[in-house]
Protein backbone atom coordinates (compact mmCIF):
# COMPACT_ATOMS: atom_id res chain seq x y z
CA UNK A 1 0.00 0.00 0.00
CA UNK A 2 1.30 2.89 -1.07
CA UNK A 3 1.88 6.23 0.76
CA UNK A 4 -1.12 8.13 -1.64
CA UNK A 5 -3.82 5.37 -1.33
CA UNK A 6 -3.63 5.32 2.66
CA UNK A 7 -4.02 9.17 2.21
CA UNK A 8 -7.01 8.81 0.25
CA UNK A 9 -10.80 8.75 2.18
CA UNK A 10 -11.99 5.14 2.08
CA UNK A 11 -14.74 4.80 -1.16
CA UNK A 12 -18.14 5.17 -0.33
CA UNK A 13 -19.88 1.81 0.12
CA UNK A 14 -22.94 1.04 -2.07
CA UNK A 15 -26.07 2.17 -1.12
CA UNK A 16 -28.12 -1.05 -0.38
CA UNK A 17 -30.89 -2.05 -2.87
CA UNK A 18 -34.28 -0.75 -2.77
CA UNK A 19 -37.21 -2.54 -2.79
CA UNK A 20 -38.14 -2.06 -6.42
CA UNK A 21 -34.45 -3.12 -7.18
CA UNK A 22 -34.87 -6.77 -4.85
CA UNK A 23 -38.27 -7.03 -7.28
CA UNK A 24 -36.61 -6.75 -10.44
CA UNK A 25 -33.93 -9.12 -9.60
CA UNK A 26 -36.87 -11.65 -8.10
CA UNK A 27 -38.36 -11.14 -11.66
CA UNK A 28 -35.53 -11.77 -14.07
CA UNK A 29 -34.16 -14.83 -12.46
CA UNK A 30 -37.92 -16.05 -12.62
CA UNK A 31 -38.12 -15.09 -15.98
CA UNK A 32 -35.24 -17.54 -16.78
CA UNK A 33 -37.25 -20.36 -15.36
CA UNK A 34 -39.99 -19.94 -17.60
CA UNK A 35 -40.17 -22.84 -20.61
CA UNK A 36 -42.79 -21.69 -23.54
CA UNK A 37 -45.43 -24.09 -24.13
CA UNK A 38 -45.06 -25.90 -20.68
CA UNK A 39 -48.05 -26.12 -18.92
CA UNK A 40 -47.50 -26.87 -15.52
CA UNK A 41 -48.73 -26.18 -12.15
CA UNK A 42 -44.97 -25.08 -11.30
CA UNK A 43 -44.70 -22.88 -15.12
CA UNK A 44 -48.03 -21.70 -13.76
CA UNK A 45 -47.03 -20.53 -10.35
CA UNK A 46 -44.00 -18.74 -11.73
CA UNK A 47 -45.77 -16.84 -14.17
CA UNK A 48 -48.38 -15.89 -11.58
CA UNK A 49 -45.82 -14.51 -9.09
CA UNK A 50 -44.25 -12.65 -12.49
CA UNK A 51 -47.16 -10.95 -12.83
CA UNK A 52 -48.16 -9.98 -9.52
CA UNK A 53 -44.54 -8.94 -8.92
CA UNK A 54 -44.67 -6.13 -12.19
CA UNK A 55 -48.22 -5.44 -10.94
CA UNK A 56 -45.71 -4.32 -7.94
CA UNK A 57 -42.96 -2.71 -9.62
CA UNK A 58 -45.50 -0.64 -11.79
CA UNK A 59 -47.40 0.39 -8.62
CA UNK A 60 -44.10 1.56 -7.01
CA UNK A 61 -42.98 3.53 -10.25
CA UNK A 62 -47.05 5.06 -10.26
CA UNK A 63 -47.31 6.24 -7.05
CA UNK A 64 -44.12 8.51 -7.27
Amino acid sequence: MSFASRSLPPEAEDPPPTRRDLLRLERDMLLRQVRPRVRSDRQERIRRRIADITKAIMTEETSR
